[in-house]
Protein backbone atom coordinates (compact mmCIF):
# COMPACT_ATOMS: atom_id res chain seq x y z
CA UNK A 1 0.00 0.00 0.00
CA UNK A 2 2.69 2.32 -0.11
CA UNK A 3 3.36 3.79 -2.89
CA UNK A 4 6.73 5.72 -2.84
CA UNK A 5 9.29 5.02 -4.91
CA UNK A 6 10.63 2.36 -3.83
CA UNK A 7 14.46 2.11 -2.30
CA UNK A 8 17.11 0.52 -4.30
CA UNK A 9 19.59 -1.92 -2.69
CA UNK A 10 22.12 -4.88 -3.30
CA UNK A 11 21.54 -7.97 -1.18
CA UNK A 12 24.21 -6.85 0.46
CA UNK A 13 25.57 -10.27 1.55
CA UNK A 14 21.66 -10.78 3.74
CA UNK A 15 20.53 -13.74 3.76
CA UNK A 16 16.86 -14.91 4.46
CA UNK A 17 16.18 -16.28 8.43
CA UNK A 18 12.88 -17.66 7.47
CA UNK A 19 11.29 -19.94 4.54
CA UNK A 20 7.86 -18.13 3.85
CA UNK A 21 6.44 -21.73 3.04
CA UNK A 22 7.59 -23.35 5.79
CA UNK A 23 7.04 -21.32 9.28
CA UNK A 24 6.78 -22.87 11.98
CA UNK A 25 3.29 -21.49 13.00
CA UNK A 26 2.93 -23.12 16.17
CA UNK A 27 6.22 -21.41 17.27
CA UNK A 28 6.06 -18.23 15.36
CA UNK A 29 2.41 -17.49 15.93
CA UNK A 30 1.25 -18.74 19.54
CA UNK A 31 -1.14 -15.90 21.16
CA UNK A 32 -2.24 -14.79 17.40
CA UNK A 33 -4.82 -14.63 14.75
CA UNK A 34 -5.53 -13.25 11.73
CA UNK A 35 -8.71 -12.95 10.35
CA UNK A 36 -11.09 -10.96 8.12
CA UNK A 37 -11.49 -7.50 9.90
CA UNK A 38 -15.29 -6.10 10.08
CA UNK A 39 -15.99 -3.05 7.57
CA UNK A 40 -16.54 -0.91 10.62
CA UNK A 41 -13.08 -1.62 11.82
CA UNK A 42 -10.65 -1.12 8.47
CA UNK A 43 -10.91 2.52 8.76
CA UNK A 44 -9.44 2.82 12.13
CA UNK A 45 -6.83 0.65 11.31
CA UNK A 46 -5.55 2.14 7.94
CA UNK A 47 -5.17 5.37 10.38
CA UNK A 48 -2.96 4.08 12.60
CA UNK A 49 -0.95 2.34 9.68
CA UNK A 50 -0.87 5.94 7.97
CA UNK A 51 0.96 7.59 11.07
CA UNK A 52 3.97 5.17 10.39
CA UNK A 53 3.24 4.69 6.68
CA UNK A 54 3.15 7.06 4.06
CA UNK A 55 1.23 6.74 0.48
CA UNK A 56 -1.39 4.17 1.94
CA UNK A 57 -4.33 3.53 -0.39
CA UNK A 58 -7.48 5.12 0.52
CA UNK A 59 -10.07 3.71 2.81
CA UNK A 60 -12.64 3.73 -0.05
CA UNK A 61 -10.64 1.66 -2.04
CA UNK A 62 -9.74 -0.50 0.43
CA UNK A 63 -12.96 -1.42 1.31
CA UNK A 64 -13.57 -2.01 -2.64
CA UNK A 65 -10.62 -4.03 -3.01
CA UNK A 66 -12.10 -5.92 0.19
CA UNK A 67 -15.63 -6.40 -1.00
CA UNK A 68 -13.83 -7.60 -4.37
CA UNK A 69 -12.06 -10.31 -2.65
CA UNK A 70 -12.09 -10.36 1.26
CA UNK A 71 -8.39 -12.59 1.14
CA UNK A 72 -6.85 -9.36 0.10
CA UNK A 73 -6.65 -8.39 3.54
CA UNK A 74 -6.19 -9.93 6.65
CA UNK A 75 -6.26 -7.95 10.05
CA UNK A 76 -3.57 -9.66 12.79
CA UNK A 77 -4.22 -9.01 16.86
CA UNK A 78 -3.28 -10.84 19.95
CA UNK A 79 -5.90 -13.17 20.83
CA UNK A 80 -6.29 -11.49 24.58
CA UNK A 81 -6.78 -8.44 22.91
CA UNK A 82 -11.04 -8.70 23.16
CA UNK A 83 -13.11 -5.43 23.77
CA UNK A 84 -16.75 -6.09 24.29
CA UNK A 85 -16.48 -9.48 22.63
CA UNK A 86 -14.65 -8.31 19.23
CA UNK A 87 -11.00 -8.65 18.75
CA UNK A 88 -9.04 -6.21 18.42
CA UNK A 89 -7.12 -5.35 15.62
CA UNK A 90 -3.13 -4.25 15.97
CA UNK A 91 -1.70 -4.66 12.16
CA UNK A 92 -2.82 -6.22 8.71
CA UNK A 93 -1.31 -7.69 5.70
CA UNK A 94 -2.52 -6.65 2.97
CA UNK A 95 -2.25 -8.52 -0.58
CA UNK A 96 -3.53 -8.33 -4.37
CA UNK A 97 -3.96 -11.95 -5.80
CA UNK A 98 -3.17 -10.89 -9.36
CA UNK A 99 -5.00 -12.59 -12.68
CA UNK A 100 -3.17 -13.08 -15.54
CA UNK A 101 -3.83 -9.70 -16.32
CA UNK A 102 -3.02 -8.33 -13.21
CA UNK A 103 0.68 -9.71 -13.47
CA UNK A 104 1.18 -8.32 -16.87
CA UNK A 105 0.07 -4.92 -15.58
CA UNK A 106 2.71 -4.98 -12.86
CA UNK A 107 5.12 -6.07 -14.85
CA UNK A 108 4.28 -3.45 -17.21
CA UNK A 109 3.69 -0.30 -14.76
CA UNK A 110 0.05 -0.82 -15.44
CA UNK A 111 -0.99 -1.82 -12.51
CA UNK A 112 -1.06 1.71 -9.58
CA UNK A 113 -0.76 -0.48 -6.23
CA UNK A 114 -2.08 2.32 -4.47
CA UNK A 115 -5.30 2.33 -6.56
CA UNK A 116 -5.73 -1.27 -7.99
CA UNK A 117 -8.42 -1.58 -11.19
CA UNK A 118 -10.05 -4.98 -9.33
CA UNK A 119 -10.55 -6.15 -13.19
CA UNK A 120 -6.57 -7.20 -12.69
CA UNK A 121 -7.81 -8.81 -9.31
CA UNK A 122 -9.23 -12.45 -8.50
CA UNK A 123 -11.91 -13.28 -7.21
CA UNK A 124 -11.70 -15.74 -3.74
CA UNK A 125 -12.64 -18.20 -5.96
CA UNK A 126 -10.24 -17.93 -8.43
CA UNK A 127 -6.46 -19.35 -8.88
CA UNK A 128 -3.92 -16.12 -8.64
CA UNK A 129 -1.34 -16.43 -11.44
CA UNK A 130 1.02 -14.13 -9.07
CA UNK A 131 0.33 -12.26 -5.15
CA UNK A 132 1.60 -9.05 -4.87
CA UNK A 133 2.05 -7.75 -1.45
CA UNK A 134 0.33 -4.88 -0.96
CA UNK A 135 1.25 -4.04 2.60
CA UNK A 136 2.15 -4.97 5.67
CA UNK A 137 1.68 -3.06 9.03
CA UNK A 138 2.82 -5.28 11.92
CA UNK A 139 4.51 -4.11 15.52
CA UNK A 140 7.73 -6.74 16.21
CA UNK A 141 4.93 -8.40 19.05
CA UNK A 142 2.75 -8.99 15.70
CA UNK A 143 5.69 -10.16 13.63
CA UNK A 144 4.41 -13.67 13.89
CA UNK A 145 1.12 -13.46 11.95
CA UNK A 146 2.90 -13.14 8.93
CA UNK A 147 3.43 -17.17 9.66
CA UNK A 148 -0.60 -17.43 9.96
CA UNK A 149 -0.94 -15.91 6.59
CA UNK A 150 1.47 -17.90 4.61
CA UNK A 151 -0.09 -21.27 6.28
CA UNK A 152 -3.04 -19.99 4.04
CA UNK A 153 -1.46 -19.14 1.38
CA UNK A 154 0.61 -23.39 0.84
CA UNK A 155 -3.17 -23.87 0.39
CA UNK A 156 -3.63 -25.66 -3.04
CA UNK A 157 -5.35 -22.50 -4.68
CA UNK A 158 -2.12 -20.12 -3.67
CA UNK A 159 0.86 -22.46 -3.46
CA UNK A 160 2.36 -22.45 -6.98
CA UNK A 161 2.21 -18.66 -7.14
CA UNK A 162 4.83 -16.26 -6.92
CA UNK A 163 5.24 -13.15 -4.72
CA UNK A 164 6.16 -9.80 -5.68
CA UNK A 165 6.28 -6.54 -3.62
CA UNK A 166 8.18 -3.04 -3.78
CA UNK A 167 10.05 -2.31 -0.82
CA UNK A 168 9.91 1.81 0.32
CA UNK A 169 12.73 2.04 3.20
CA UNK A 170 15.69 0.36 3.80
CA UNK A 171 13.61 -1.00 6.61
CA UNK A 172 11.12 -2.96 4.55
CA UNK A 173 13.99 -3.97 2.02
CA UNK A 174 15.77 -5.67 4.63
CA UNK A 175 12.77 -6.79 5.87
CA UNK A 176 11.75 -8.47 2.65
CA UNK A 177 15.41 -10.03 2.05
CA UNK A 178 14.86 -11.70 5.40
CA UNK A 179 11.95 -13.41 4.15
CA UNK A 180 13.76 -14.84 1.15
CA UNK A 181 12.60 -12.19 -1.63
CA UNK A 182 15.17 -11.31 -3.83
CA UNK A 183 16.00 -8.22 -5.72
CA UNK A 184 15.29 -7.93 -9.70
CA UNK A 185 13.15 -9.31 -12.19
CA UNK A 186 13.30 -10.07 -15.74
CA UNK A 187 10.45 -9.42 -18.08
CA UNK A 188 10.57 -9.51 -21.36
CA UNK A 189 14.14 -9.47 -21.43
CA UNK A 190 14.21 -6.20 -19.53
CA UNK A 191 15.14 -5.75 -15.82
CA UNK A 192 12.80 -4.24 -13.56
CA UNK A 193 14.72 -3.11 -10.56
CA UNK A 194 12.44 -2.15 -8.23
CA UNK A 195 10.30 -5.46 -7.84
CA UNK A 196 11.44 -8.39 -5.28
CA UNK A 197 10.38 -11.61 -6.08
CA UNK A 198 10.11 -14.53 -3.77
CA UNK A 199 9.52 -18.12 -5.63
CA UNK A 200 7.72 -21.01 -4.12
CA UNK A 201 9.30 -24.11 -3.07
CA UNK A 202 9.85 -25.95 -6.41
CA UNK A 203 9.23 -29.56 -4.33
CA UNK A 204 5.62 -28.26 -3.69
CA UNK A 205 2.99 -30.78 -5.37
CA UNK A 206 1.06 -29.36 -8.18
CA UNK A 207 -2.09 -29.51 -8.15
CA UNK A 208 -3.63 -32.18 -9.34
CA UNK A 209 -6.84 -30.11 -11.46
CA UNK A 210 -6.38 -27.10 -13.00
CA UNK A 211 -8.63 -23.98 -11.66
CA UNK A 212 -8.99 -21.31 -14.32
CA UNK A 213 -8.15 -17.28 -13.21
CA UNK A 214 -10.15 -15.95 -16.18
CA UNK A 215 -13.01 -13.74 -14.79
CA UNK A 216 -16.04 -15.75 -14.57
CA UNK A 217 -18.72 -13.94 -12.26
CA UNK A 218 -21.26 -16.71 -12.15
CA UNK A 219 -18.37 -18.56 -9.94
CA UNK A 220 -19.50 -18.83 -6.27
CA UNK A 221 -17.00 -18.98 -3.33
CA UNK A 222 -17.56 -22.46 -2.71
CA UNK A 223 -15.60 -23.72 -5.71
CA UNK A 224 -12.68 -23.56 -3.58
CA UNK A 225 -13.64 -26.47 -1.53
CA UNK A 226 -14.22 -28.78 -4.72
CA UNK A 227 -10.79 -27.19 -6.01
CA UNK A 228 -9.20 -27.50 -2.52
CA UNK A 229 -7.48 -31.07 -3.05
CA UNK A 230 -3.70 -30.85 -1.01
CA UNK A 231 -1.35 -33.52 -0.02
CA UNK A 232 -0.32 -34.85 3.31
CA UNK A 233 3.22 -35.47 4.26
CA UNK A 234 2.61 -39.25 2.88
CA UNK A 235 1.74 -37.90 0.04
CA UNK A 236 -1.96 -39.13 -0.37
CA UNK A 237 -3.85 -36.33 -1.68
CA UNK A 238 -6.55 -34.45 0.97
CA UNK A 239 -9.82 -33.33 -0.44
CA UNK A 240 -13.01 -31.99 0.53
CA UNK A 241 -16.51 -33.05 -0.73
CA UNK A 242 -20.19 -32.20 -0.14
CA UNK A 243 -22.07 -35.01 1.02
CA UNK A 244 -25.47 -35.57 -1.90
CA UNK A 245 -25.57 -39.15 -1.20
CA UNK A 246 -26.51 -42.06 1.78
CA UNK A 247 -23.15 -43.43 1.16
CA UNK A 248 -21.33 -40.52 1.89
CA UNK A 249 -23.46 -39.86 5.09
CA UNK A 250 -22.76 -43.28 6.05
CA UNK A 251 -18.93 -42.66 5.75
CA UNK A 252 -19.58 -39.29 7.82
CA UNK A 253 -21.56 -40.81 10.66
CA UNK A 254 -18.56 -43.94 10.48
CA UNK A 255 -15.76 -41.11 10.84
CA UNK A 256 -17.94 -39.65 13.91
CA UNK A 257 -18.64 -43.00 15.68
CA UNK A 258 -14.79 -43.40 15.98
CA UNK A 259 -13.86 -40.18 16.94
CA UNK A 260 -16.45 -39.42 19.35
CA UNK A 261 -18.02 -42.56 20.50
CA UNK A 262 -15.07 -45.00 20.55
CA UNK A 263 -12.25 -42.83 21.15
CA UNK A 264 -14.40 -40.12 23.80
CA UNK A 265 -16.79 -41.96 25.36
CA UNK A 266 -19.72 -40.13 23.90
CA UNK A 267 -23.07 -41.97 24.01
CA UNK A 268 -25.28 -42.66 20.77
CA UNK A 269 -28.23 -40.49 22.16
CA UNK A 270 -25.89 -37.38 22.40
CA UNK A 271 -24.08 -37.76 19.14
CA UNK A 272 -26.62 -38.80 16.91
CA UNK A 273 -28.66 -35.90 18.34
CA UNK A 274 -31.33 -35.49 15.69
CA UNK A 275 -30.15 -33.14 13.41
CA UNK A 276 -27.72 -34.94 10.57
CA UNK A 277 -31.01 -34.86 8.40
CA UNK A 278 -31.25 -31.67 8.48
CA UNK A 279 -28.33 -30.05 8.18
CA UNK A 280 -25.47 -30.14 5.04
CA UNK A 281 -22.48 -32.37 5.93
CA UNK A 282 -18.53 -31.81 4.41
CA UNK A 283 -16.63 -35.14 3.91
CA UNK A 284 -13.06 -34.92 4.39
CA UNK A 285 -10.97 -37.53 2.25
CA UNK A 286 -7.49 -38.28 2.26
CA UNK A 287 -6.91 -40.43 -1.17
CA UNK A 288 -10.07 -42.26 -1.22
CA UNK A 289 -10.48 -43.11 2.51
CA UNK A 290 -13.20 -41.07 4.98
CA UNK A 291 -11.05 -39.19 7.15
CA UNK A 292 -12.74 -36.33 8.28
CA UNK A 293 -15.99 -34.21 8.59
CA UNK A 294 -17.95 -31.25 9.90
CA UNK A 295 -21.59 -30.50 9.70
CA UNK A 296 -23.52 -26.50 9.54
CA UNK A 297 -26.99 -26.32 10.53
CA UNK A 298 -28.53 -22.73 9.65
CA UNK A 299 -30.56 -20.88 11.06
CA UNK A 300 -32.57 -16.99 10.39
CA UNK A 301 -28.96 -15.00 10.74
CA UNK A 302 -26.54 -17.09 11.29
CA UNK A 303 -25.16 -20.74 10.59
CA UNK A 304 -23.47 -22.93 13.13
CA UNK A 305 -20.01 -25.31 12.45
CA UNK A 306 -20.37 -28.33 14.56
CA UNK A 307 -19.27 -32.02 14.57
CA UNK A 308 -15.50 -31.34 13.48
CA UNK A 309 -14.08 -34.79 13.14
CA UNK A 310 -10.69 -36.34 11.63
CA UNK A 311 -9.33 -39.62 12.61
CA UNK A 312 -7.04 -40.30 14.44
CA UNK A 313 -3.95 -41.40 12.50
CA UNK A 314 -4.89 -38.43 9.71
CA UNK A 315 -4.41 -35.31 12.36
CA UNK A 316 -1.09 -34.46 11.90
CA UNK A 317 -2.64 -33.72 7.86
CA UNK A 318 -4.52 -30.42 7.10
CA UNK A 319 -7.38 -31.68 6.61
CA UNK A 320 -9.33 -30.01 10.19
CA UNK A 321 -7.91 -26.69 8.73
CA UNK A 322 -9.31 -27.39 5.34
CA UNK A 323 -12.45 -28.65 6.62
CA UNK A 324 -13.13 -25.10 8.81
CA UNK A 325 -11.83 -23.67 5.96
CA UNK A 326 -14.53 -25.26 3.30
CA UNK A 327 -17.33 -24.52 5.65
CA UNK A 328 -16.97 -20.65 6.01
CA UNK A 329 -16.35 -20.63 2.69
CA UNK A 330 -19.83 -22.52 1.96
CA UNK A 331 -21.27 -20.18 4.65
CA UNK A 332 -20.51 -17.62 2.57
CA UNK A 333 -21.26 -18.78 -0.84
CA UNK A 334 -25.38 -18.71 1.18
CA UNK A 335 -24.41 -15.02 1.59
CA UNK A 336 -24.46 -15.98 5.60
CA UNK A 337 -21.97 -13.45 7.80
CA UNK A 338 -22.53 -14.37 11.57
CA UNK A 339 -21.35 -18.28 12.64
CA UNK A 340 -21.23 -19.89 15.62
CA UNK A 341 -19.83 -22.45 17.29
CA UNK A 342 -18.09 -24.17 20.18
CA UNK A 343 -15.30 -26.28 20.65
CA UNK A 344 -13.23 -28.09 23.13
CA UNK A 345 -10.57 -26.31 25.09
CA UNK A 346 -7.60 -28.04 23.36
CA UNK A 347 -8.71 -26.82 20.25
CA UNK A 348 -9.80 -23.61 20.13
CA UNK A 349 -6.55 -22.03 18.99
CA UNK A 350 -7.12 -23.68 15.59
CA UNK A 351 -10.51 -22.15 15.44
CA UNK A 352 -9.27 -18.84 16.29
CA UNK A 353 -6.69 -18.73 13.33
CA UNK A 354 -9.86 -18.24 10.95
CA UNK A 355 -11.25 -15.31 13.56
CA UNK A 356 -13.51 -17.18 15.62
CA UNK A 357 -13.71 -15.46 19.23
CA UNK A 358 -14.55 -17.16 22.75
CA UNK A 359 -17.82 -15.53 23.61
CA UNK A 360 -18.08 -13.39 26.93
CA UNK A 361 -19.49 -13.51 30.08
CA UNK A 362 -20.48 -16.89 30.00
CA UNK A 363 -17.91 -18.37 27.37
CA UNK A 364 -18.67 -22.24 28.02
CA UNK A 365 -21.25 -25.19 28.24
CA UNK A 366 -20.90 -28.69 29.23
CA UNK A 367 -22.41 -31.97 27.71
CA UNK A 368 -21.18 -35.61 26.87
CA UNK A 369 -18.91 -34.95 30.31
CA UNK A 370 -16.93 -32.81 28.12
CA UNK A 371 -16.86 -28.91 28.65
CA UNK A 372 -16.78 -26.50 25.36
CA UNK A 373 -15.89 -22.47 24.77
CA UNK A 374 -18.63 -20.69 23.20
CA UNK A 375 -17.65 -18.46 20.06
CA UNK A 376 -18.71 -16.33 17.35
CA UNK A 377 -16.88 -15.48 13.66
CA UNK A 378 -18.17 -12.15 11.41
CA UNK A 379 -17.72 -12.58 8.09
CA UNK A 380 -17.06 -9.85 5.14
CA UNK A 381 -20.17 -9.42 3.52
CA UNK A 382 -20.39 -11.10 -0.14
CA UNK A 383 -21.59 -9.45 -3.47
CA UNK A 384 -21.50 -12.87 -5.08
CA UNK A 385 -23.51 -14.71 -2.82
CA UNK A 386 -26.42 -16.71 -3.90
CA UNK A 387 -29.84 -14.33 -3.42
CA UNK A 388 -33.43 -14.50 -4.71
CA UNK A 389 -32.02 -13.11 -7.67
CA UNK A 390 -29.58 -15.28 -8.70
CA UNK A 391 -30.25 -17.16 -11.39
CA UNK A 392 -33.29 -19.89 -11.10
CA UNK A 393 -31.30 -23.11 -12.49
CA UNK A 394 -28.62 -22.31 -10.09
CA UNK A 395 -31.29 -22.26 -7.22
CA UNK A 396 -32.39 -25.64 -8.38
CA UNK A 397 -28.69 -27.41 -8.43
CA UNK A 398 -27.56 -30.01 -5.85
CA UNK A 399 -26.36 -28.00 -2.66
CA UNK A 400 -22.85 -26.57 -3.28
CA UNK A 401 -22.17 -27.77 -7.21
CA UNK A 402 -23.81 -24.40 -8.33
CA UNK A 403 -21.05 -23.70 -10.67
CA UNK A 404 -22.46 -26.78 -12.84
CA UNK A 405 -25.18 -27.28 -14.87
CA UNK A 406 -27.09 -29.94 -12.88
CA UNK A 407 -30.33 -32.26 -13.73
CA UNK A 408 -32.79 -29.60 -14.45
CA UNK A 409 -30.45 -27.73 -16.66
CA UNK A 410 -30.21 -30.23 -18.79
CA UNK A 411 -34.08 -30.54 -18.93
CA UNK A 412 -34.42 -27.22 -19.16
CA UNK A 413 -33.93 -28.00 -23.07
CA UNK A 414 -37.02 -29.93 -23.46
CA UNK A 415 -39.82 -29.37 -24.91
CA UNK A 416 -42.59 -28.22 -22.36
CA UNK A 417 -46.20 -29.61 -22.46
Amino acid sequence: MNVNAPIRRHAGGIKPSRDLDRMDVERMARGLVAFNPTIESIGPLLHRASLEIPGLATREKVLQVYAHNPECLFALARTDNVLDGLLQPEGFIGQLPLNGDGLHALFSGELDTADPDVRYLCRQNERPEAIYVWGIFVSPKLAGGVALVMERMTSNKFRAAPMYCKATSDKSWNFFLTLGFRPGVIWQGKLLPGLLEYRRAEETPAPSRPMSHASNTDRAPYDMIEDSTQCSPDGNQLGITVVHSLDDLLKVLSVRSATYIAEQACPHAEEFDGNDLTATHLLGLVGNEPAGCLRIRYFADFAKLERLAVIRRFRQSRLAFMLIEAGIAFCRAKGYRKLYGHAEPRVVKLWERFGFRPRTPHPTLSFSNLEFVVGDLELPPNAEALTTMSDPYVLVRPEGQWTRPGVLDRSARKSTT
